[in-house]
């Protein structure tokens, strides 16, 4: 017998039996993330991810039932089990047993980093448009109704920054609306565990903590974006979360969302309503900046000619240039100097 296929026929059949949305895209996301094998009295379901597991234990029941009818031996033991990284194989009992890190989204702002603001978001000109933009959102004067606005550039650039930057504008001005921050794949893992938690197929808990008005920032959607019904799933949970609450929403990205090839039509209809703006690298006068606001934060001083040589010489990515600066500091605090052959010898061991 030809268990993959199997598994496939008796999810089509589910499929073709339900008239959710969201149900057919969990459905999907099992048929891709989830593999058979058959050992003795055994059916092992070995689930690739920990939230295609809270996934099949809920909505799998059925599925099962259709694939064990084909088998003459009706005494099989079902039994989950999840791959991790490294192709491990664990038994699902020994996750279940363990205390869920569910949190929902909260008006505390624990998960936000308070020192990231929009005062110390450096902007390269070719930025402008983009922070104005996110500005007016901010203040509530979005007249082109963007929504949801799509922010892609390359790591380090500062998407994750401006993300707090927003939440912090909204804690500290905003008395009457809040912001919600969440990784990609911690939102996809919140909504399968909301729904193993007996929340309704179309009523969901992040649904009951959000309110017109309310912006929800989710970064990295290239975390969650390994397979095409996890991207699915994703996209369905967004529209949901528009449509039915009003909630504006703002993710990051490292491609422009609607450029990929594996898009569906409904997908693409829905990111054209919004907008997706790129996040540019930093010049040589910016990154200038960036190195001087860097050196200020972490207390060294550095020779304007030493911050030339520097932004020259170093990537755009922001994180790059904190890292090197960390290491100048380790040598000034050693020799009390710094010289340019050290940072020299330090851009070469970075960048070789």
């Amino acid at each position: 017998m030809d268990l993959q296929k199997t598994w496939h026929l008796a999810i089509q059949n589910q499929i073709s039996l339900t008239n959710s949305k969201m149900k057919r895209a969990l459905y999907l996301l099992l048929e891709d993330n989830c593999q058979l094998e058959l050992t003795d009295n055994t059916l092992a379901v070995i689930c690739n991810s920990t939230n295609t597991l809270s996934v099949m234990t809920e909505f799998g029941s059925e599925i099962l039932s259709e694939v064990l009818s084909t088998f003459e031996n009706k005494s099989l033991q079902i039994e989950f089990m999840l791959k991790d990284q490294r192709g491990n194989i664990i038994r699902c009992s020994d996750i279940l047993s363990e205390k869920s890190c569910f949190r929902e989204p909260s008006y505390n702002y624990s998960n936000i980093n308070s020192s990231k603001t929009f005062n110390n978001f450096i902007v390269a000109p070719r930025n402008q448009k983009l922070i104005e933009l996110v500005k007016n959102i901010v203040a509530g004067s979005n007249k082109n109704n963007i929504n949801p606005l799509n922010i892609y550039g390359e790591t380090g650039l500062g998407k994750t920054h401006l993300l707090w930057a927003i939440a912090n504008s909204i804690k500290d001005t905003n008395t009457k609306n809040n912001a919600f921050y969440m990784r990609a794949d911690r939102l996809l893992r919140q909504y399968a565990e909301s729904l193993v938690n007996k929340a309704s197929d179309n009523t969901v808990n992040i649904l009951n903590n959000v309110a017109s008005g309310d912006i929800f920032l989710i970064d990295d959607i290239d975390s969650i974006s390994k397979t095409e019904k996890e991207r699915e799933l994703f996209f369905e949970i967004i529209a949901e979360l528009i449509n039915r609450t009003g909630v504006k929403v703002i993710y990051t990205s490292t491609k422009k969302a609607n450029s990929s090839k594996n898009l569906t039509e409904s997908q693409k209809k829905f990111l054209n309503r919004g907008r997706s703006l790129q996040i540019f690298p930093p010049d040589n006068s910016t990154k200038e900046k960036i190195i001087a606001s860097k050196c200020k934060e972490f207390d060294i001083e550095l020779s304007e000619s030493d911050v030339n040589y520097i932004s020259k010489e170093v990537s755009s990515d922001v994180r790059g240039i904190e890292a090197l600066i960390k290491q100048l500091k380790l040598i000034i605090e050693e020799n009390k100097e710094i010289s340019l052959a050290d940072i020299i010898r330090l851009l070469n061991k970075q960048y070789k």
